[in-house]
């Protein structure tokens, strides 16, 4: 804990666990500040992020949170977060939010040096995610004085201007063609591996996660053993996600070449973030991008009270981009991600 030199600011510590509980939803409320002013989407209830802060974290992951008050009050907020298994337990995330009228105090430097003070000795690399032209941009780049690694460009599709018979109907007549090439698409709800081996699944989840581009960074290969994908599933649902999953896999071997999820939370239900979309090269080509993308457009559609329908792509990934855009998507943010050695 410290005092910041120039007012009766408080600055403190917690790990997730010790947050205090009587200061949940302050937290609450000033998270979902920082979410309103930076998606300009619609955001969760505070419901949903009251329970995400009373949820447990995940087993692979510490994170420490820092507390700015004043007088009781509170000013701002940071966290710092990174893997303590599996892969890049070198690398740490951060992000800082200041109250707006509370902002050019010092505030968030001094919230950002409590951060560094709670890393452990393994962190190497320090990471953040900047949107650009954002409130947070330049103050974020004061601090890091990092490289840019990767840019990433989010889009929004308004579904609402789809109709939903005609939606159906291309999903169907594309698998109709896919079929003909030995390929099929199977639709699975969150995480009911009942008809699909979860290991594989495990498998070609990792490989398109380290298939896709990386620029710059120097992150290692991602590692999603089947226990860590149910650790994640599981505490995706608890926080009120369902997660929708299509997966292409060839006919006549069932193996899984393809895949595409999306997630829908209850706090939310108006808006669909699309997580994964991707092809093993030997398989791309064939149409299977766009027809896993078509039958979740369809699914949500037909069956979910989704209107924005959100996704997010390296900005290098051409062939996404070009499928994205026939599906309505425009691009409404850039993403810098930054990472400095430390």
């Amino acid at each position: 804990m410290n005092k910041n030199e120039h007012s009766n600011l408080e600055i403190k510590a917690y790990s997730k666990e010790n947050l205090p509980k009587e200061m949940l939803e302050d937290l609450a409320k000033i998270i979902k500040m920082s979410a309103d002013e930076l998606l300009k989407l619609p955001t969760p209830s505070l419901d949903y992020y009251i329970k995400a802060l009373n949820l447990p974290k995940n087993s692979s992951v510490d994170e420490f949170w820092v507390i700015a008050t004043e007088k009781a009050e509170l000013k701002g907020i940071g966290k710092i977060f990174y893997n303590v298994k599996y892969d890049n337990q070198n690398l740490a995330n951060w992000w800082v939010f200041v109250l707006p009228e509370e902002r050019r105090k010092g505030i968030g430097t001094s919230t950002f040096n409590e951060l560094m003070n709670n890393k452990t000795s393994k962190i190497t690399i320090l990471g953040a995610d900047v949107l650009v032209d954002s409130p947070g941009t330049a103050f974020t780049h004061k601090m890091l004085n990092a490289k840019v690694a990767s840019v990433e460009r989010y889009a929004v599709s308004d579904i609402t201007k789809f109709n939903k018979n005609g939606v159906k109907k291309e999903a169907e007549e594309l698998s109709e063609k896919i079929s003909k090439k030995g390929y099929e698409i199977i639709y699975f709800p969150h995480a009911d591996f009942s008809e699909i081996d979860l290991a594989e699944f495990s498998k070609l989840g990792t490989t398109l996660e380290n298939l896709a581009p990386r620029e710059d960074s120097e992150a290692e290969d991602a590692e999603f053993p089947p226990e860590r994908m149910l650790e994640i599933y599981d505490h995706v649902k608890k926080s009120g996600s369902l997660v929708h999953t299509f997966v292409a896999r060839v006919i006549e071997t069932k193996e899984l070449i393809g895949l595409t999820e999306f997630a829908v939370n209850k706090y939310n239900p108006s808006l669909a973030y699309q997580w994964i979309t991707g092809v093993l090269p030997a398989h791309q080509g064939n149409g299977l991008g766009f027809t896993l993308k078509m039958h979740s457009l369809s699914f949500a559609k037909n069956h979910t009270e989704v209107e924005l329908w959100e996704t997010g792509n390296n900005h290098g990934n051409e062939p996404m981009l070009r499928i994205n855009e026939k599906l309505g998507y425009k691009e409404w943010r850039k993403v810098e991600f930054l990472e400095a050695k430390i």
